[in-house]
């Protein structure tokens, strides 16, 4: 029984964060107009073995406290805003992003429903800011998720 509603449940999660409309772009817009601040793409080119991750954390490595959306490709092969993280780099620590596909645990999470829905990261860019603190970045890694209804990371 408790299965059964858990899949209830996780399905319901699915096909309300299908139904999102919002763009990467309206989400740089309102954090430009509401915080004055810009996220910016940066190329990633994820391919396994290859030096994207070396290459963008010398890109970001004056950022600190990042906060980073990245995007799957949907059913109908357009790029949409998936998840939103936090993590730290320069001084700080290096970049953790990761766009493995498989899910690490059997959770209900990102990786999860890119499996189930044989659909797949955006390894092209990720869109990403820093901020001045660990507590920030928190809060708006956290109001992005709320506000856009997307996964954590």
């Amino acid at each position: 029984m408790r299965k059964m509603i858990n899949n209830a449940i996780w399905e319901k999660i699915k096909e309300k964060f299908k139904n999102n409309t919002e763009s990467i772009q309206e989400i740089q817009e309102y954090l430009k107009d509401s915080f004055d601040i810009e996220m910016k793409c940066y190329r990633t080119d994820a391919k396994p073995y290859g030096r994207w991750k070396f290459k963008l954390d010398k890109e970001v490595e004056n950022l600190s406290n990042i906060v980073y959306i990245k995007c799957y490709i949907d059913n109908e092969k357009k790029s949409k805003p998936f998840i939103c993280g936090m993590t730290k780099t320069g001084v700080y620590g290096t970049t953790d992003f990761n766009f493995s596909d498989e899910p690490t645990t059997d959770s209900y999470n990102g990786r999860f429903f890119l499996k189930e829905e044989k659909l797949t990261h955006d390894r092209t860019g990720i869109y990403l800011f820093g901020t001045d603190s660990p507590k920030t970045a928190r809060v708006l890694e956290s109001h992005l998720q709320k506000r856009y209804n997307l996964f954590g990371s």
